[in-house]
């Protein structure tokens, strides 16, 4: 009877490890995307490039910055310019110049293959870097793609598209538990600079709840500001990390079978 009941708990477990592996795979896509090039780029630039990359917890990027593996298919005179995406599960990409203009971070998905982006005429703060801008790319046969939301290091909320799986929660979250020690310092090669208090002023933690609070009622949270908080994002979003969630489960609850066989085992010898 035990060995029937481990034979069937393992039976179990090979099928989850079957289905968390489709699931790592079926995330996956390739193909063609195209580029609009504006008059103003084309004139300006010889060269232009997609930087793509997986930004979920755990992602990968697909290739180094302008390297020849992201240079897209265009020629002086051409409308657009094409580029070849390999298989993954990638889900931001960044359209670049030789000249070093760039736009702003952009979801993309598998519907983006055979889809169409383009120059928005909207300027974004640089998520990272306040005293740059970057203009957005938006899909045109894709509207739920496009610039990704944030929160940027000065309390901005930029950008409309989202990851697969992120929420407004997620991205307060990651905001708070990222610049919690440094918005609003002086400027450092690891310290925010805010340009609207340009040094460290006794009430700064005070500017900090009342801007987290600011942030949490315009994304539509519940979240009430609490120093004694300890802010922690867990994300479980793409199929992949979704795919791992549920294999551990699968894993514990075999252990804990496994344990109750034993001691009924031991239970039924003595």
């Amino acid at each position: 009877m035990k060995k029937k009941m481990l034979s069937i708990m393992t039976s179990v477990a090979m099928l989850g490890i079957m289905a968390c592996t489709a699931a790592l795979n079926s995330s996956a896509y390739s193909g063609e995307i195209s580029f609009d090039v504006p008059e103003t780029w084309a004139n300006a630039n010889k060269t232009f490039y997609a930087h793509i990359w997986n930004g979920l917890p755990g992602g990968e990027g697909l290739y180094e910055w302008q390297t020849a593996d992201e240079k897209m298919k265009w020629s002086k005179g051409d409308d657009k310019a094409t580029y070849q995406v390999p298989e993954g599960d990638w889900n931001l990409i960044i359209i670049s110049g030789n000249t070093g203009i760039q736009t702003y971070d952009s979801v993309m998905n598998a519907n983006c293959i055979g889809d169409t982006c383009y120059v928005m005429d909207e300027p974004f703060e640089n998520p990272v870097d306040s005293k740059r801008v970057s203009y957005g790319l938006g899909w045109r046969n894709n509207p739920d793609c496009g610039p990704h939301k944030v929160i940027s290091s000065l309390g901005n909320i930029i950008g409309n598209a989202y990851l697969p799986g992120e929420t407004n929660q997620m991205i307060y979250d990651n905001f708070v538990k990222k610049y919690a020690d440094t918005w609003g310092k002086i400027d450092d090669d690891d310290i925010i600079w805010d340009p609207e208090y340009p040094t460290e002023a006794p009430d700064r933690d005070e500017k900090w709840e009342a801007l987290k609070q600011e942030l949490a009622e315009k994304l539509g949270l519940n979240t009430k500001t609490d120093k004694s908080k300890e802010y922690k994002s867990i994300v479980v979003t793409s199929d992949s990390n979704y795919a791992g969630f549920l294999y551990a489960i699968l894993m514990a609850d075999l252990g804990a079978a496994l344990l109750l066989v034993k001691k009924k085992h031991n239970s039924d010898t003595d």
